[in-house]
């Protein structure tokens, strides 16, 4: 993967249930969307615009 939106089209597409915060924009200049992963743990997933 290259960046942030190919993995996010790739996660949403086959773990929606797993998503815990979608896809945003932050006004630091990271895009970011957080899952869980099969132990529980919480991924935040970035990068930078």
């Amino acid at each position: 993967m290259r960046d942030v939106n190919e993995l996010v089209s790739t996660v949403f597409s086959g773990l929606s249930p797993l998503v815990v915060h979608p896809l945003q924009d932050e006004e630091w200049g990271v895009r970011r969307f957080f899952v869980r992963d099969p132990n529980g743990r919480v991924v935040n997933v970035l990068g930078h615009r």
